[in-house]
């Protein structure tokens, strides 16, 4: 699952559209708050970032109103509004999640020890 930083005014998900992407394709995305039909956030139809085998899809996180600690879906659409292409999820938070492991939306601290025993 992909994370938004909140403090982050600029972010990317990467993602794995379901169609082959050269550069110039055209695609807009959607985000939906979980369990809600109404759309938040409609990206700018806009080709995205090729990187082989996944794309990044920018997101301007200033000004949306994403909501701290809650889950979004994205779908995407291809240039006509025809096709689906990609359906997947992100969540929010400000916390720093390089020191957390999520699952569920449980937060669980890893644990760094760089303490060793060398038994002989």
């Amino acid at each position: 699952m992909n994370y938004i930083d909140l403090n982050d005014l600029e972010t990317y998900l990467n993602i794995n559209v379901n169609v082959s992407v050269s550069s110039g394709d055209l695609f807009y995305f959607e985000m939906y708050r979980d369990g809600s039909d109404s759309v938040v956030y409609t990206t700018p139809l806009s080709g995205l970032v090729n990187l082989g085998y996944y794309q990044q899809l920018y997101i301007d996180t200033d000004g949306i109103g994403l909501i701290d600690e809650t889950q979004y879906n994205v779908v995407g659409f291809n240039e006509s509004g025809q096709k689906v292409v990609y359906r997947g999820k992100f969540q929010t938070t400000s916390k720093d999640i390089l020191d957390y492991s999520i699952n569920e939306n449980k937060y669980t601290q890893k644990i760094n020890s760089t303490n060793y025993t060398i038994l002989d």
